[in-house]
């Protein structure tokens, strides 16, 4: 079974899977998963093409990778003052943030006097500040894009919502419990500190980043198949410096050009 819905859902789009990535990150997945998915279109690329962001060949959207918590947490808290939630999670890959999404809500009145930010764990510094967004009183998933979005590389971040508590209306929070996940402070909104110095607490909150990555590096070649284009979610044969290959010995492939 595979863990995250939302790792299911990517590899739903894109049509394969690079078990390479499955077993770094710790993603259980069914055989039957593994043997149905496929396509595979740089050599030793880390991350399944699906989670990049790209164009599949039959023109349907794939997701944006994230990092952070995309489960809506299970216990509910509210605050009636300016504060900062956050939690903290490692990016697994350079790339450039695009938008983070919350689960929450406002408790009485729909309200646009929040928005997100991103620190780095190790100094504190603020790396950006999204754009506010309107959240209504239903329990949801609401997203705030970064106006100019940051460039992020492989370390822990803190992801938080800052929040207006607007003539006194709660804001709704949602969080399962894990061991010093959390951070929090008062702030004045919509002043963000920097450097943010937050109180440890023993909550992860639901908020993830999205983000998209570059293209493959330099030097990295596309590997040939024997039908061009090939075939979304069916079985692909790659081709041969010569054909048929030598059972038991080693058999060249042929790279795009060649």
């Amino acid at each position: 079974m595979i863990v995250s819905k939302k790792i299911a859902e990517m590899f739903r789009l894109c049509g394969f899977v690079n078990t390479d990535y499955l077993l770094e990150n710790k993603i259980y997945v069914s055989p039957s998963v593994i043997l149905n998915a496929l396509e595979k279109e740089w050599r030793k690329w880390k991350k399944p093409l699906c989670m990049q962001g790209r164009t599949m060949p039959d023109g349907g959207k794939l997701l944006d990778p994230t990092f952070g918590y995309d489960t809506a947490g299970g216990t509910e808290v509210g605050y009636a003052s300016d504060r900062l939630f956050a939690s903290w999670f490692t990016c697994p890959e350079s790339g450039t943030a695009q938008s983070i999404t919350v689960y929450c809500r406002r408790h009485n009145v729909e309200g646009t006097s929040q928005r997100c930010v991103i620190y780095k764990k190790s100094d504190g510094s603020k790396i950006a500040e999204t754009a506010e967004a309107s959240v209504s009183t239903t329990n949801d998933w609401y997203s705030f894009s970064f106006s100019s979005p940051p460039d992020i590389e492989n370390i822990d971040y803190w992801l938080g919502i800052g929040f207006d508590a607007e003539f006194g209306d709660a804001f709704r929070l949602f969080y399962d419990s894990e061991s010093a996940k959390g951070g929090y402070s008062s702030i004045t909104y919509p002043t963000f500190p920097d450097p943010w110095s937050p109180t440890t607490t023993d909550r992860i909150f639901s908020i993830y980043c999205t983000y998209t990555t570059a293209a493959p590096p330099t030097g990295w070649r596309k590997l040939q198949y024997y039908s061009e284009p090939p075939t979304a979610g069916a079985w692909n044969k790659l081709k041969y410096a010569t054909e048929p290959p030598v059972a038991g010995a080693w058999n060249k492939l042929l790279y795009e050009g060649e």
